[in-house]
């Protein structure tokens, strides 16, 4: 006997969007998020066009609009030798920028949207710690309450003023551990992923020559409008998705739209078989694989071009072989000179290859599937849905290619 038809580990914008989707099929879903609420720093605040598009499709536009954020429709690549401007004007599709948005806003947002949804549980300090195994095949999770008052729940009759017979444990590993099974568990917990580490899935790694130095500067009258980017010298059965499966270098800021197409992706391809309580297959997997890998590739493959042609050379370690900066790349002089060509480089940052889009069962204007019995949560045995509250991953290296199933 499962408790849910989807265990999703992780409430990043993969697990979060997934869970939505899976929950609008009608699919029982239980998004485990190890922390209290969304309210840290993030390194990743861009949303890109095609997830734009996305949130229109899903009717959660009008409410991403009402966050703080910040709209950018041109991008600057400054050099020693010169800068050129990468215009997103000419790109297909409604949205022609790039949305700068805390993301703890934007988590909290899709978790709200997540929580409307009857068939979805959200459990807030729940921290997945492990696997649970059955004749070689993966049937659940193992997690930690980390509630601070987990101890306190043990006993809800107790007197409020009755003296209790030994102090409790606080703080955030005072929880048990529980378990909870699932026909399909995925892993969304970021590029230090459990599950993948539990699942024995090895990620191969790419090196970058750069990271982001991620700090705040206030904006004032007269600052460029848009991006601008500054590059001188001198100075089994479990499923990966998102950063999970592939982190991303931080170039073109691309992180936030894989790990949402990626969930969208797993959606689309599973929403059916884990609503009518299909066993979930190892070739089903492979599809999500085979349609999200090659876009993943892609990109890794165009930030690392990126980290060879432009960056490394400009980030040697020795002053004597790095290039003169005497003139800009031929191609950024083309594009500078070219402005209907910038809706290449725009199109490929802003949208992405192959965009997902929202099924027609989970859109603003659904009709969503009818639910069998079986898809209601049990009265009993289902872990109680965590507390609302009000959301620093991304170390500094690049990750695998693609998703991984096992």
């Amino acid at each position: 006997m499962t408790d849910s038809g989807c265990i999703v580990a992780g409430g990043g914008p993969a697990g979060m969007v997934l869970g939505l989707l899976l929950a609008r099929a009608g699919v029982r879903v239980t998004v485990l998020e190890k922390h209290a609420d969304f309210l840290r720093d993030f390194r990743g605040d861009t949303v890109h066009a095609s997830t734009l598009t996305l949130l229109d499709e899903l009717g959660l536009g009008a409410e991403f609009a009402a966050l703080p954020h910040q709209l950018v429709d041109k991008i600057s690549v400054e050099m020693d030798a010169g800068a050129v401007d990468l215009g997103l004007s000419r790109i297909p599709g409604r949205h022609k920028h790039i949305a700068l948005v805390p993301q703890w806003d934007f988590l909290e947002l899709l978790a709200a949207a997540a929580e409307r949804e009857p068939s979805l549980t959200l459990l807030r300090n729940a921290e997945v710690t492990g696997l649970l195994k059955e004749h070689g095949r993966v049937v659940g999770v193992r997690y930690r309450d980390r509630s601070p008052d987990a101890s306190d729940s043990a006993e809800p009759d107790a007197e409020p003023d009755a003296e209790p017979d030994a102090e409790p444990e606080s703080g955030p590993e005072a929880g048990a551990e529980h378990e909870l099974r699932a026909a399909l568990t995925v892993g969304c917990d970021g590029r230090g992923s459990t599950v993948r580490a539990a699942a024995g899935v090895a990620p191969r790694t790419f090196g970058a020559p750069v990271d982001v130095w991620w700090f705040r500067l206030p904006r004032r009258d007269g600052d460029p409008v848009g991006n601008v980017g500054r590059f001188s010298v001198g100075h089994l059965v479990v499923l990966l998705i998102g950063d999970a499966a592939h982190a991303m270098s931080p170039v073109g800021g691309v992180g936030i739209n894989l790990a949402v197409a990626d969930a969208v992706a797993t959606a689309r391809l599973l929403a059916e078989p884990l609503r009518s309580g299909q066993p979930i297959t190892a070739d089903q997997l492979r599809r999500i694989q085979r349609r999200r890998g090659w876009p993943t590739a892609l990109i890794q493959g165009g930030q690392r071009l990126a980290h060879k042609l432009v960056l490394g050379p400009r980030l040697a370690a020795d002053p004597a072989d790095r290039p003169k900066p005497t003139r800009l790349p031929r191609t950024m002089r083309i594009l500078g000179r070219h402005p209907l060509l910038q809706a290449i480089p725009g199109s490929l940052l802003a949208i992405g290859p192959l965009p997902q889009h929202a099924p027609s069962w989970a859109g603003a204007s659904r009709s969503r599937p009818a639910r069998s019995p079986s898809s209601r949560h049990p009265t009993d045995g289902t872990p109680p849905r965590g507390r609302r509250a009000i959301t620093t991953q991304r170390p500094a290296v690049t990750g695998g290619a693609g998703l991984s199933a096992r």
